[in-house]
């Protein structure tokens, strides 16, 4: 027969059994042990806060986020009650109460408990410093996932000056003839990496480089340059570079997924996703810069690499599908785009429903083509689909009104001028207001304005359109603007020639032939009729 403390050695027993289970990474039975301990009688409040406590680590590591919850809730209940809500036990079962709402996507909650949780470590700063720096590390995460980039900044910093310190004291300890040094160590690097993403979803880039710059010499200094932790900086990096723009784009964002590819390779991870993505952002950009055959080459490699991770109807493979349209659109091989386009928009519609801004990037090319096979109909019917998406995801930026620009072109090529003026002047409010009064789309806007006022026979109307466009278009560089100051510099000649102001239309038609001539060249076809009215 058992004696009276047989429930407890069974508890114990069982709570053993747990930790043990536990440690080796067999959680189910863990949390049977723990559950069996748990039902034992006669255990100490403090004693059953612990079983609790590391019951909803155990329910954490199942993803059973419920009762993990409810676990901790336990434990915490009992730690408050019998210890205070300043006691190390209580902060530690908040911190890993934070960790489980941020693994089940609760970031609000998990922001709460972190805030509590360094609250309680900072009371007992020479212990629990290190705890200190996960908290803030841990707590950044949660601002960067609820998009508050500049506080999550501000919380990396902290995290990053405590280890700096750390570092520091470590130093000083050891010798009192070093001067401190820099914390060189795993966690710095790694938040330096997610403080250059913060200062990079800001668009301070320059903050966002030195960030990356200190994460890949830390992470070289500590584990050498071809460690996956520098390639997968080099691969923030690249993708940094593309968000950027400018004019040094690709060189700069080639090399950096180079590094990728290579790095990855060198750990026998060439058919790692990242090595996949590497390769389709080097495809965008040679294909950016017309190197068409090394880009096709290149996305190819990458969609081997996506079809053996997805499924045929991944949003990946539909993006790769998007490029292919555009390179062989590039290269005039209209059949070949076509299929591509349409497989893309498959994919899409299927993987991510009709309204997605990637199925109104599809729609569009599609009807751009159809454009382009004078199947207006089709191309305007594609082409107000797309627009109708970016319309309804509230979308207000330069592709709205490019996408309008557009379906004004097709109508206006279709011969519908009434329709295509409705789109043109909505396209020029659009680009007055994103991109200022000045801008190159809003003369063009202009100069296709008064085309369609001069063939409804409005002359003064359609020469003041011209006579707008051609204040935006002198002050830029004329080799910028050398079609449209040929189509407005004719479109002026023609309006003061009908109104019989004939210096004035010479001066405009032979400012539009040197133009064409120098575009063009002397045999071109659209400099006969300027050549006709001068005569």
């Amino acid at each position: 027969s058992l004696d009276d403390d047989s429930d407890i050695d069974l508890g114990v027993t069982n709570y053993f059994l747990g930790t043990t289970h536990h440690a080796r990474g067999d959680f189910h039975k863990a949390i049977s042990s723990y559950s069996q301990c748990i039902e034992a009688k006669e255990w100490e409040t403090k004693q059953l806060a612990t079983v609790h406590n590391d019951l909803g680590i155990a329910y954490g590591k199942v993803r059973n986020f419920d009762k993990a919850i409810e676990s901790f809730v336990h434990a915490l209940r009992i730690r408050k009650t019998e210890l205070g809500n300043n006691s190390l036990d209580y902060g530690h079962t908040v911190y890993n109460l934070a960790e489980i709402h941020r693994a089940n996507d609760k970031h609000e909650q998990a922001l709460n408990c972190l805030t509590e949780a360094i609250r309680v470590y900072e009371l007992f700063p020479d212990e629990m410093s290190d705890k200190i720096a996960a908290a803030l590390e841990m707590k950044g995460d949660a601002l960067c996932s609820l998009e508050d980039y500049e506080t999550s900044i501000s919380v990396f910093q902290d995290c990053v000056e405590l280890l700096d310190s750390l570092e520091s004291d470590k130093n000083n300890e050891d010798t009192s003839d070093l001067e401190p040094s820099t914390a060189c160590n795993e966690q710095v690097a790694r938040v330096n990496r997610k403080m250059g993403h913060a200062f990079g979803k800001l668009g301070e880039y320059e903050e966002a480089f030195d960030s990356y710059r200190e994460a890949i010499r830390i992470f070289s200094t500590l584990v050498g340059k071809n460690d996956l932790s520098v390639g997968e900086v080099m691969y923030d990096v690249g993708h940094l570079i593309v968000d950027q723009g400018g004019n040094e784009i690709c060189e700069k964002s080639l090399e950096f997924f180079s590094e990728v590819i290579r790095i990855y390779g060198l750990h026998g991870k060439g058919r790692d996703l990242k090595v996949a993505d590497s390769l389709f952002q080097k495809s965008a950009l040679l294909a950016d810069c017309s190197e068409y055959d090394e880009a096709t080459s290149l996305l190819d490699e990458a969609l081997d690499i996506y079809k053996e991770s997805f499924d045929h109807d991944a949003i990946e493979i539909g993006k790769a599908m998007l490029l292919y349209g555009r390179l062989s659109d590039a290269q005039g091989k209209n059949d070949d785009a076509m299929a591509a386009f349409e497989e893309a928009l498959r994919i899409f519609q299927k993987s991510l429903g009709e309204d997605d801004i990637n199925v109104s990037l599809a729609l569009s090319n599609i009807g751009i083509i159809h454009a382009r096979k004078l199947e207006y109909a089709e191309a305007v019917a594609k082409c107000k689909r797309a627009l109708k998406i970016r319309v309804m995801r509230g979308d207000q930026d330069q592709d709205v009104a490019d996408s309008v620009f557009n379906i004004a072109n097709i109508l206006n090529d279709w011969g519908e001028e009434d329709e295509a003026y409705q789109y043109f002047q909505q396209c020029l409010k659009l680009y007055t207001h994103l991109l200022g009064e000045e801008d190159i789309s809003v003369a063009n806007c202009w100069q296709k304005l008064g085309a369609i006022y001069w063939n409804k026979g409005e002359v003064d109307h359609s020469l003041q359109s011209f006579l707008s466009a051609l204040r935006i278009c002198e002050q830029e560089d004329e080799d910028n603007v050398g079609n449209i100051l040929a189509s407005v510099y004719r479109g002026i000649g023609d309006c003061y020639y009908k109104k019989e102001d004939y210096d004035e239309s010479l001066e405009y038609f032979a400012k539009c032939l040197r133009i064409q001539n120098l575009e063009l060249g002397d045999d071109c076809i659209e400099m006969a009729e300027p050549c006709d009215f001068i005569g």
